[in-house]
């Protein structure tokens, strides 16, 4: 991942209530050579349960008005996963914005998508769930390198 971030982040009563909030910007976002644009993040703990709620969406390139809304856990809580995002992706989204995440398994010609997804599960152990749907889709399984 590659780009350039710039915001605010607070944080108060670290040593006895902590309460963070900010908003941080992300501009000419890059990941495996693919150029997704500009995000926009906000942040705040949400009431001394030791989670940061988070709100986020893409302003510009082929993301464009893809949603992330949820909380992280920063404290431990036994039997609760710390991630809980959602991501809601607009319908007509280039499929080529997905492309460097399925590198070598297909290989997208053309077509749209709409998705919404759940990220949950730890930080090492990463859980996504949810829908996608394509629309006037062309690509090749590049295993067997037939096209559909």
């Amino acid at each position: 991942m590659d780009g350039i971030f710039n915001g605010t982040v607070y944080a108060s009563s670290l040593l006895s209530s902590p309460r963070i909030w900010g908003d941080i910007s992300g501009r000419k976002l890059k990941f495996a050579g693919f150029d997704y644009g500009a995000v926009d993040v906000s942040l705040e703990e949400s009431g001394n349960n030791g989670q940061l709620a988070l709100n986020g969406r893409f302003i510009q390139g082929p993301l464009k008005g893809l949603k992330a809304i949820g909380a992280i856990d920063y404290e431990e809580k036994p039997g609760k996963d710390p991630l809980d995002i959602s991501f809601s992706m607009p319908t007509g989204t280039s499929v080529k914005a997905i492309q460097p995440f399925l590198e070598d398994i297909l290989t997208f010609q053309q077509g749209s998508l709409h998705a919404n997804v759940h990220l949950g599960g730890t930080f090492s152990t990463p859980k996504l769930s949810g829908s996608a749907s394509l629309k006037d889709a062309r690509f090749r399984v590049d295993y067997l390198k037939t096209h559909y």
